[in-house]
């Protein structure tokens, strides 16, 4: 079951999303990463977190192989895998899906990226953050993750991350 976080901005607040946007997009380094913050920032209206129910699959085909789609956990800091990219699933040893982001075994950056996710949902701002890769494949070196809350249409509520990460490979 998701836990939603309730919405409450100002217009300062919402002010501050597009600037901190605008920080995000000078830190990221992937194109697919930028795609997904300008097309979150094209469904977010007066500075507003998107309804999870404007998101488009056929819009995101710049970065679809790249998302990862999170739901909030009710009464806890964590998070359940609910939609893994092609690009993600070929990063990790075994299918996570409808796994808790705690219970993802040998998952060292786990803890970091659970906080910078809780961040995300309970400040309502995107996030961006970057990590050492541990995965499978010797010839990558970092993880790029571009973290944005979504909300529930009705109550406005947020409930999701849309994640996306961009695998770097070593020189």
């Amino acid at each position: 079951m998701t836990a939603p976080l309730k919405i409450n901005r100002s217009r300062e607040d919402r002010r501050t999303v597009y600037q901190r946007a605008e920080q995000i997009a000078e830190m990221l380094r992937s194109d697919r990463s930028c795609a997904a913050l300008r097309y979150w920032l094209s469904k977010s209206i007066n500075g507003n977190v998107p309804s999870k129910d404007v998101m488009d699959p056929v819009e995101m085909v710049a970065f679809l192989p790249s998302i990862v789609l999170l739901d909030v956990v009710e009464d806890t800091s964590d998070f359940r895998f609910r939609l893994i990219g092609g690009s993600v699933r070929f990063h990790l040893n075994h299918d996570i899906s409808g796994m808790l982001l705690s219970d993802v075994p040998n998952y060292e950056i786990g803890n970091r990226l659970r906080f910078a996710l809780f961040d995300t949902a309970t400040t309502q701002m995107p996030s961006a953050l970057e990590v050492r890769y541990r995965g499978p494949h010797s010839d990558y070196r970092a993880i790029e993750v571009l973290m944005l809350p979504l909300r529930s249409p009705p109550g406005g509520l947020i409930d999701r991350v849309l994640v996306t990460m961009h695998f770097f490979q070593k020189n």
